[in-house]
């Protein structure tokens, strides 16, 4: 009847004293098996696996504090996803204990009514869920959704950078509006419309050109395109591209935890296009603190095994969230006590 993570809670580690249990996967039927393959959300794919060979991962189920589901959730259908929901329920105690609030779920993909997950399922599941930069807002919200929800990094398009002494002190700009949504296509518009006749902007018609271009230039304007989330942010993050942010909705990840976007991001309202031709200018000054902050975080969205601290930054965000609901949890240890006055009678 006890909580593991309480017996381990004041001890001192790098890592915090987290237990997950990853689903076997061959204990899924086929049809929940399929991995995505849109390269922007192979991160997905690779995460489970990283868990799976961690110090996170747990193979005793009784006593992990959290539970992982490998499946991909993007490439399921909404049908699909509750019939997942059905079938974890088969696999033990685990997922009805809580109804799923210790649960786990990974979907790359923006939640639309196209994926496993969407913006109902979202608020209505108790489960923590690591998604495209989707954060629900509003005063009728309660607070549980924003601890549960984890904003997933995505794949990056460019070459990694380290070197940045051959950029091109410009500010490279997407304009491209091929699969853009309307909303987003036309911001892009107004983009090129205010930014075209100034040379301190190179203008990109093709998603190719663009991000050939973001890999060169000091600066980058990154908006948003076939998702509500400007993806863009991470490959100006890889080659270490200064990212000036047209897209209102934009969420990171990690803010407010572990990274601190306000060293070397600049968010301006996607309305006002015009606010970007100061912004290269007043940044030239600080290029010098800038570039750390921006390795430290793109070190910290790796998942490399070698020298990337996602996964710890993961276990620590979860961890901190997991504290969070814990007297949840308690009280319903104490109900379960009450209910079953003899459970310490076992000899």
């Amino acid at each position: 009847m006890d909580l593991p993570i309480l017996r381990r809670i004041a001890e001192d580690f790098d890592w915090p004293p987290l237990n997950i249990y990853v689903y076997p996967l061959n204990r899924f039927p086929a049809k929940f098996q399929s991995r995505t393959i849109n390269p922007r959300y192979t991160v997905e794919n690779e995460l489970f696996k990283i868990i799976k060979n961690s110090t996170l991962n747990y193979d005793n189920p009784k006593e992990a504090d959290l539970f992982l589901v490998p499946i991909s959730i993007s490439e399921l259908s909404i049908e699909d996803f509750f019939s997942l929901i059905e079938h974890l329920k088969t696999l033990g105690p685990y997922y009805k204990e809580y109804n799923g609030a210790n649960h786990i779920f990974i979907q790359s993909k923006y939640p639309s009514n196209s994926t496993g997950i969407t913006k109902t399922t979202f608020l209505e599941h108790p489960g923590h869920i690591l998604t495209e930069g989707f954060v629900v807002e509003g005063e009728s919200v309660k607070t549980w959704v924003f601890a549960k929800n984890i904003v997933l990094p995505l794949h990056p398009f460019t070459k990694f950078v380290d070197d940045v002494s051959t950029k091109i002190d410009k500010v490279a700009v997407d304009v491209s509006t091929d699969n853009c949504t309307p909303e987003n296509a036309k911001i892009r518009r107004q983009l090129k419309d205010a930014l075209i006749e100034n040379s301190e902007f190179d203008i990109y018609k093709t998603k190719e050109e663009a991000i050939a271009g973001i890999e060169t230039h000091r600066f980058a304007i990154v908006s948003a395109c076939e998702t509500p989330m400007a993806q863009q942010f991470y490959d100006a993050l890889n080659s270490l591209t200064i990212p000036i942010v047209y897209n209102n909705a934009m969420r990171f990840p990690f803010e407010s935890e572990l990274i601190d976007y306000t060293k070397f991001v600049v968010h301006l309202d996607e309305n006002s296009p015009e606010k970007a031709i100061s912004v290269p200018s007043k940044l030239r000054g600080y290029i010098n603190e800038i570039l750390p902050a921006m390795k430290e975080a793109r070190k910290m969205l790796t998942l490399s095994s070698n020298d990337g601290e996602y996964l710890w930054a993961l276990s620590w965000s979860l961890y901190m969230k997991l504290l969070s609901w814990l007297p949840t949890r308690r009280t319903k240890i104490i109900d379960d006590i009450f209910r079953e006055p003899n459970v310490f009678g076992a000899a």
